[in-house]
């Protein structure tokens, strides 16, 4: 993978490109690499502060892009509203070819702390957010026999604690990538996962009640080895037009990938109910 080829200025000239939480760390890095490689880059996240006048993090972003002479528009809204993200990308653009959500929030706290408006709230965001601009998409992906898909799970699906509607909300990302390649596969529509790993406001929020000197190092370590752009090379890679990928995901971060293996184990045979029967 030669991540220079995907980063190169026309690399994705004619695409558009959706991406959710594109006002954040990642989706900042992961907006101006797209618009720096040629794209028309739809860029999503939510409306700045009402109470304070001004620009919202989506603005922000395609002021950065439209600075370097790319081709932006900004949607402020929910990631769920995805039938307008959809509609004005293909008003402004005339299509769409890719969608990346990234568009995510958590709860941190113990499950027994938690309520079921937070698990509400965070798969609505992180799930529910992913798949409406997608479905919203798929048509268009039908007709034109080409879509590109990228969604975001975590490596905290494997177990953490503290943030177990986040782990929900991302665990339904990872199966659910895996679905969509399936059924995406006829119309040239690839669809993966990735785990990315960033300094972020969600990982600073995560670590905040840790003892503070503990949280400084975590915090150092976050900035020093874990840029947001560290996750931008594959992103690229599998979102352009030469990629054959599909139906995978990857754990990402500090410039590295690793492929998330789902499984069996060896297993046993002739299990019954009655030990006698054996």
């Amino acid at each position: 993978m030669s991540a220079l080829r995907y980063a190169a200025k026309g690399a994705f000239k004619g695409r558009t490109v959706l991406i959710t939480g594109g006002g954040g760390a990642i989706g900042r890095a992961a907006s101006l690499a797209f618009a720096d490689a040629g794209a028309n880059v739809v860029v999503n996240d939510l409306p700045g502060d009402p109470k304070a006048p001004g620009e919202g993090p989506a603005e922000r972003t395609v002021k950065e892009i439209k600075s370097r002479e790319g081709s932006a528009i900004a949607v402020p809204g929910s990631a769920s509203e995805g039938q307008k993200l959809i509609d004005a990308a293909i008003k402004e653009f005339g299509r769409i070819d890719v969608i990346v959500a990234l568009a995510g929030t958590h709860a941190a706290t113990l499950f027994e702390n938690h309520t079921m408006d937070d698990f509400h709230r965070v798969l609505g965001v992180n799930t529910l957010g992913m798949v409406s601009p997608v479905l919203a998409a798929w048509p268009h992906f039908k007709k034109q026999k080409y879509g590109r898909v990228i969604i975001t799970t975590s490596d905290t699906i494997f177990g953490t604690t503290r943030i177990s509607s986040y782990i929900f909300s991302r665990g339904a990302n990872f199966v659910g990538a895996r679905g969509l390649a399936i059924e995406g596969a006829e119309d040239n529509i690839l669809v993966n996962s990735i785990a990315p790993v960033a300094a972020s406001a969600l990982s600073f929020d995560y670590i905040k009640d840790m003892e503070p000197e503990v949280r400084t190092q975590y915090e150092d370590q976050l900035r020093s080895k874990f840029p947001p752009e560290g996750n931008v090379p594959v992103i690229l890679a599998l979102a352009h037009e030469s990629s054959t990928i599909t139906g995978e995901s990857f754990s990402l971060g500090a410039y590295c990938a690793s492929r998330i293996v789902l499984g069996f184990q060896d297993g046993v045979t002739n299990v019954r109910q009655n030990p006698d029967e054996q």
